[in-house]
């Protein structure tokens, strides 16, 4: 029968015993592949951390009518990019330097 007392009880064992990880992780590595080595809390950090991959980019928030991010989504991927490039060509034509 489905839907047991039983079948309930060890339900809640089993998302009891996920609430309280044990101290080595649920995963264990056999440090044979390097790439299959979980990340140390440290390194989930710093990597949470990182601003943009990109060193000569800053990330910033910025409001932008909507009118002009539907038109820029609607040319596919990379579409920031192309932001990015638009704004780039308006300051050549507005003669301000950029590096």
């Amino acid at each position: 029968m489905n839907g047991s007392k039983k079948n309930l009880t060890e339900r809640q064992q089993i998302l009891n015993a996920m609430k309280t990880p044990p101290v080595e992780g649920y995963f264990v590595w056999d440090g044979e592949d390097e790439d299959d080595r979980p990340l140390s809390r440290e390194e989930m950090q710093a990597g949470m951390l990182k601003k943009s991959h990109d060193s000569d980019k800053t990330e910033i928030s910025l409001q932008i009518d909507n009118e002009v991010v539907a038109y820029f989504r609607s040319t596919g991927q990379n579409w920031q990019n192309r932001i990015n490039d638009a704004l780039k060509e308006w300051l050549k034509e507005h003669s301000v330097a950029i590096s």
